[in-house]
């Protein structure tokens, strides 16, 4: 048997994130992954740091991806620096497309709260946009311009962290399903793995993304996340380049530093059956090219697919588990994992350390979920 204070279930982005901020607080931690780390949904992922949509309330949900966004940068650099690896941060900025004559006056009441929040945003005409983005289609009316948010490369991002996490002294497992929980009242003791290994915790946090539903029979409660696959594609880079993310047309467009652009992304509710399929492509090249109508004879060069966390609210479910003294949710983050690891991480390694729970976090407990 193995002992650590913390187990983390989950080798993806959130596992990892959290891991590495437990290690930034001495704390001794063991994650343990079913597969490879970095394997499953994170890899497969946009990797963009684009979260600001056009009238969007600033709740709490939009407190948090703020608050993430505004760590990031930084924890970027403390991965770079701790790791040597590169993680293709581009500060791109964001153009959200507007494809029809919209209230304008109502639209720059919000920019004006968004300039409150301390964001730089920026209303675009269309000319405005065709000189950022010569090959946007003609009927694009405008565009709001978020220069402050970027994007990484998913799998480097996720390796960074995973490396940093096991520098500072985390221990990391692959190939680790659990099939065994064992419990004394309401506490956690340990668990077992296919493997017939047992290790034991002080704490057990479940951030087992799209599969973490399987631990509700064990636990007791209903975990509401349920897998959404999606589809992603990558196009040859057109000519002129796209030098910024586009979102509009219901999809997104990132150019990366390899000379692709990725297309993203489907939403189907396929269960577990993910998988690239002809429609999928095909719905994602024609709204490329109604985005950016050069796309239309762009050299298809990847397609892939992965498995979203989605809860009935599209909202993550984080802290402590109800019923149980020493069980902790960072589950469901859905389309924001990467976005979210940074406060996930933060803010559940400061609960641990405080044993208090995170203000921030509190809006995302699972008992939202009571009445289903």
């Amino acid at each position: 048997m193995q002992s650590t204070d913390v187990l983390v279930i989950g080798g993806g982005v959130i596992g990892c994130s959290i891991a590495y901020y437990l290690r930034k607080r001495a704390i001794d931690v063991t994650l343990l992954e079913r597969g490879r780390i970095g394997g499953g949904t994170s890899s497969s992922a946009a990797g963009l740091f684009a979260w600001l949509k056009p009238m969007a309330k600033f709740d709490a949900y939009h407190r948090l991806l703020l608050a993430s966004s505004q760590l990031l940068p930084t924890l970027v650099a403390e991965l770079e620096d701790a790791t040597g690896l590169t993680v293709e941060y581009a500060q791109t900025g964001t153009l959200r497309t507007i494809h029809h004559e919209v209230r304008i006056a109502r639209l720059q009441s919000w920019l004006a709260v968004c300039r409150n929040q301390g964001l730089a945003v920026e209303l675009l005409d269309a000319e405005a946009v065709r000189q950022r983005v010569p090959l946007i289609a003609p009927d694009t009316y405008g565009a709001v311009w978020f220069p402050s948010e970027a994007q990484v490369r998913a799998s480097l991002f996720v390796a960074a962290l995973a490396r940093a996490a096991h520098i500072s002294g985390a221990s990391l497992y692959e190939q680790q399903d659990v099939v065994s929980i064992q419990t004394q009242g309401q506490r956690v003791l340990s668990v077992t793995t296919a493997q017939n290994t047992t290790f034991a915790c002080q704490h057990l946090i479940i951030a087992a993304g799209a599969w973490s539903a399987n631990w509700s029979p064990w636990l007791n409660q209903n975990l509401p996340v349920v897998p959404q696959c999606g589809q992603l594609i990558a196009l040859k880079q057109p000519t002129p380049t796209l030098c910024h993310m586009l979102i509009g047309k219901g999809i997104y467009l990132a150019p990366k530093q390899d000379g692709t652009v990725v297309v993203g992304a489907t939403r189907d509710d396929t269960g577990f059956d993910c998988q690239i399929t002809p429609e999928g492509i095909a719905m994602l090249r024609a709204s490329a090219q109604k985005l950016v109508p050069a796309l239309a004879s762009a050299e298809l060069v990847q397609s892939w697919a992965g498995l979203r966390p989605k809860t009935p609210d599209t909202r993550p479910i984080l802290g402590s588990l109800p019923t149980w003294n020493n069980v902790t949710l960072a589950i469901g983050h859905y389309s924001y994992g990467i976005l979210l690891s940074a406060i996930t991480g933060q803010q559940i390694a400061a609960s641990l350390a405080s044993q208090q729970p995170s203000a921030l976090l509190q809006p995302f407990s699972l008992t939202r979920f009571d009445h289903l």
